[in-house]
């Protein structure tokens, strides 16, 4: 799409039956953008989709740069790009996510089984000081009971550059049982050390841009050995168990002007769950 369209939609959409037949975009000239717009109340959606068995990279080294609504300074339109289904390889040199500037830019990696990696730098960029109202860059990861305890991260990359936009996690597919009661699923496992980036990401407000959507009794998001987890807590089953829908928004200590309304919106929630929960 331009960088100034103001609407439309388009899709490149690639899957195939097997893995020994991938279909794959080679890219010759090593960069993959997927723009949102930089003209003020575009409709512009653009998205690439992996749906399976499908390969986006480069044709010399492997390796190409994709951008995510990251180039022109968008301000609206929604750039995005998906990894579903199984057997996805996805080789990036760098990965960008979204703008301060605005606009929405999604990158989603459904479950374990694909392969997602970023030989230089991943970077994630967006603003606000809320999941509802941020802007820019977004990562949603979709977990499946497949990921606990897995060796690798659902994004492997070398390195984390920038990183201010926002993380959604959806448990909506998990449904088993573990035989511990804290399960660890990595969502993004770097070479080098990127503690002090999360600890700025997690510190202040930008905490409250965890959003966990359908998950089960508990979840947070932790950092630990380069690698970024979501702890679920509550997950020992001795039967399959099918996690209810839920959102639990995990913030930092709000100010004291903001405690009455979110004491309200959590004795809510829980009326909520004694009602209809069981």
């Amino acid at each position: 799409g331009a960088p100034n369209a103001l609407g439309g939609e388009n899709e490149i959409y690639i899957k195939s039956s097997n893995s020994e037949n991938a279909n794959r975009i080679f890219l010759k000239g090593g960069v993959l953008s997927i723009r949102a717009s930089s003209k003020k109340g575009s409709k512009i959606f653009n998205s690439v989709v992996l749906d399976g068995n499908a390969e986006v990279s480069r044709i010399s080294d492997g390796a190409a740069d994709i951008n995510i609504g990251s180039e022109f300074s968008p301000v609206s339109g929604v750039a995005s790009m998906s990894a579903r289904g199984e057997n996805n390889v996805i080789y990036a040199g760098n990965l960008n996510v979204g703008s301060a500037s605005g606009g929405t830019a999604i990158f989603r990696a459904e479950g374990y089984s694909s392969f997602i990696t970023v030989t230089n730098a991943l970077n994630l960029r967006g603003s606000g000081d809320s999941y509802e109202n941020a802007k820019g860059g977004a990562i949603e990861f979709v977990l499946d009971e497949h990921g606990a305890g897995a060796e690798k991260g659902i994004i492997e990359t070398s390195k984390v550059g920038d990183f201010s936009g926002k993380i959604l996690v959806d448990f909506s597919r998990m449904i088993a049982g573990f035989e511990s009661d804290a399960v660890e699923f990595k969502l993004i496992r770097a070479r080098y050390d990127w503690s002090d980036t999360f600890d700025s990401w997690a510190s202040g407000k930008k905490l409250a841009l965890f959003k966990f959507a359908n998950d089960g009794d508990s979840a947070s998001i932790v950092y630990k050995n380069n690698t970024m987890y979501a702890l679920l807590r509550g997950a020992k089953r001795e039967d399959n168990f099918a996690y209810k829908s839920g959102i639990l928004l995990n913030a930092v200590i709000p100010e004291p002007a903001l405690l009455p309304a979110i004491l309200a919106a959590i004795s809510f929630a829980l009326a909520v769950y004694k009602r209809y929960g069981s």
